[in-house]
């Protein structure tokens, strides 16, 4: 019976059941107050975004815990970096094509 009803090419989705439409996105901007130490390009994730090399050959190390948030950044991204208040990571990486950001420091 249940084949009948969704077989027979009828079938309309409620309005309940359509897909709302998405909030627009809105773009991460830094507070005005925020100092900005350097401008990157991102050239790979290395070990799991344990480390981010960049273009210039520079080499950052990233806490740990921020790892997972940059697992998928994509090369050639921008990043910004800002003084941030961690003793072991005194660095902000904020990427601006994705809008997020990772303490790091770096080693090279």
């Amino acid at each position: 019976m249940a084949s009948a009803l969704w077989g027979d090419g009828n079938y309309q989705p409620s309005k309940s059941s359509a897909r709302p439409s998405q909030a627009p996105i809105q773009q991460f901007a830094l507070p005005p107050s925020v100092t900005i130490v350097g401008e990157y390009t991102l050239a790979t994730n290395i070990n799991n975004c344990k480390y981010l090399r960049m273009t210039d050959g520079s080499l950052w190390e990233v806490c740990p815990l921020d790892s997972i948030d940059c697992t998928y950044w994509n090369p050639y991204s921008t990043l910004c970096a800002i003084d941030g208040d961690d003793l072991q990571f005194p660095v902000i990486l904020v990427n601006e094509d994705e809008d997020e950001f990772v303490q790091a420091r770096r080693i090279r």
